[in-house]
């Protein structure tokens, strides 16, 4: 700042600099946060899996349809299973900690195929929280890769966060 109190040329680009940063920094973060914390499916596989115990269940409904728009199109299985902890019936979708979907119908044709209506399957879920439950708890490539992609978003954020401060 000059004795008149305004900004010099060079604290102006500097302003602007840190200004168009942090603009740029936000929304990339909220995206990231979002992304990851979309669903816990992202998460919780990163929990220690040495903890969940198993049950039996029984696939009540098992199908797959083609959903989506243009880009967005695939083949999609739906499995639901209800299975008993304590006396409780719980009620769940989740087949694997990934997507459901697929362009190639024959992977969801698959997964219909191999769990089908009415077939006892083994539940594996969470002691502490029932509700939340698995029919492969395995990682799949993919949610891996995504997790890893969003932490590493965040990590970039935080260390343009470190220039912008300075």
């Amino acid at each position: 700042m000059n004795s008149h109190g305004k900004l010099m040329p060079e604290e102006v680009r500097e302003w602007r600099r840190k200004t168009v940063l942090l603009g740029i920094s936000i929304p990339i973060v909220v995206a990231a946060i979002v992304f990851l914390f979309q669903s816990e499916r992202l998460l919780w596989p990163f929990f220690d899996q040495s903890k969940l115990v198993t049950t039996s269940g029984k696939i009540v409904s098992s199908e797959f349809e083609h959903q989506g728009g243009r880009r967005s199109a695939g083949w999609y299985f739906m499995i639901r299973y209800q299975y008993q902890v304590n006396g409780k019936t719980y009620l769940s979708n989740r087949v694997h900690y990934s997507y459901t979907g697929s362009k190639d119908k024959s992977y969801a044709e698959g997964y219909v195929a191999k769990y089908p209506v009415g077939s006892v399957v083994l539940v594996y879920y969470d002691p502490e929280y029932p509700e939340r439950s698995v029919l492969e708890p395995t990682i799949k490539d993919y949610s891996l890769w995504h997790a890893i992609m969003s932490w590493a978003i965040l990590g970039i954020f935080f260390i343009s966060l470190n220039f912008w401060i300075r």
